[in-house]
């Protein structure tokens, strides 16, 4: 698709969300001066399952800027929203809870706002909690609140079980880096798994409802996690300032037995908050101004970067990018290229040994030395890599895959 085509399809897409000119970056500019847009920004966008047609999203309100408003999209108009109290973070997602028709918003502080899910405007209570820094919630099998709280509101990175008719307590049930999306499994036949996650460990983290960790994947920066009815999972890269233009759709991320699997379904190009799925012809995804529709495949033929660190490594070090506290993975759908800034640096690629999946590692990640290189090297299979440098190197290390 050339500029001007790329051009007129982000015009429309401006169009059908309740008229011209709703969605542009009007953050840089005065909204009063622009055709009153609707919105300057959006966190999270997602599908009423129960009436595909209804899209119900949280936004920058153009009316109230710096303001949380949630709202919704019906056959491609803006029916009805809401400014809630809570200011505005583009980190927020919301959980909805379709059995009892409630929308759970985490206010980014130690609220959850409950509103009723088919009419936005009426709030069913909020939820105090003694946790600070919630950016998402989820129920489980047992209608339990498990709630994250990430470090990058003032939280202490752990996964908390939130009691409902006592809130202020609230059990940790695991510690993690900086957890940025959960969600859960709870109506689909294999059940009783919440999903994290982790993007400074660069992992999804999959937890049991004890709090028992199940497994865990490898994949870059992972900001948004959500889970389908058909059990497949989307993972997407956006939230944080370094991320990766990745999406990846994957299903089976089960338990079975003391094992887990995982097993890739689609892959591509695409940067997103939270990608989100009714069926398997197209994907919504939130990016910075908007959201749109995406179909399925994902484009595979576009080149994406992974910055694999920057900073000061020793003889032996996995590079690492600075403030993380796990190596950087490296997916290649194909093929690609690792880098290092001083091509006089010596350092071994490894590879992941796959159990049943190129994203699928046995329970405990087992790792093999494929080669030694000197400033550059070539990747030449599918599978999850890292990067080991072998004498001290300052510099800054970074992969292009496809």
């Amino acid at each position: 698709m050339g500029q001007m085509e790329a051009s007129k399809e982000r015009f429309k897409l401006m169009e059908r969300v309740g008229g011209k000119l709703n969605a542009v970056g009007f953050h840089k500019y005065d909204p009063l001066r622009t055709g009153k847009p609707l919105f300057l920004d959006v966190a999270d966008s997602q599908y009423d399952l129960r009436e595909p047609s209804r899209i119900v999203f949280t936004y920058n309100p153009a009316t109230n800027p710096g303001k949380y408003g949630v709202g919704e999209v019906m056959d491609d108009e803006f029916k009805k929203h809401a400014i809630m109290k809570a200011p505005w973070d583009s980190s927020l997602e919301f959980y909805v809870d379709y059995e009892n028709d409630l929308l759970y918003l985490p206010n980014g502080e130690n609220r959850i706002e409950v509103r009723e899910f088919s009419n936005l405007s009426n709030v069913k209570k909020t939820i105090t909690t003694g946790i600070t820094g919630i950016t998402g919630v989820t129920l489980d099998s047992q209608d339990r609140l498990w709630a994250i709280s990430s470090r990058l509101r003032g939280g202490d990175g752990g996964l908390y079980v939130v009691d409902k008719e006592t809130p202020h307590y609230c059990r940790r049930k695991m510690m993690l880096g900086s957890p940025t999306s959960i969600d859960s499994m709870r109506i689909t036949p294999w059940g009783q798994k919440i999903f994290v996650a982790d993007p400074f460990n660069h992992r999804i983290v999959i937890v049991g409802e004890e709090g028992e960790q199940l497994g865990s994947l490898n994949t870059p920066y992972p900001t948004g996690i959500k889970t389908l009815v058909d059990e497949r999972v989307i993972i997407s890269s956006g939230k944080i300032p370094t991320h990766v233009d990745l999406t990846i759709i994957s299903g089976g991320l089960h338990n079975v037995g003391t094992n887990w699997f995982a097993y890739l379904t689609d892959y591509g190009t695409q940067a997103s908050n939270r990608a989100d799925a009714v069926d398997f012809h197209k994907i919504m995804i939130q990016w910075f101004l908007g959201f749109q529709e995406v179909e399925l495949p994902l484009r595979k033929e576009i080149p994406f970067v992974t910055i694999l660190g920057t900073g000061i490594y020793n003889a032996g070090d996995l590079i690492m990018e600075k403030g993380f506290s796990s190596f950087t993975p490296i997916f290649v759908g194909d093929h690609g290229s690792v880098y290092l800034s001083k091509m006089s640096a010596r350092f071994t690629l490894e590879m992941m040994e796959p159990a049943s999946s190129i994203i699928a590692g046995h329970k405990e990640d087992e790792w093999i030395a494929l080669s030694n290189a000197v400033g550059r090297c070539k990747i030449e299979a599918p599978g999850i890599y890292r990067v080991r440098v072998r004498e001290k190197f300052t510099g800054r290390a970074w992969a292009i895959t496809i």
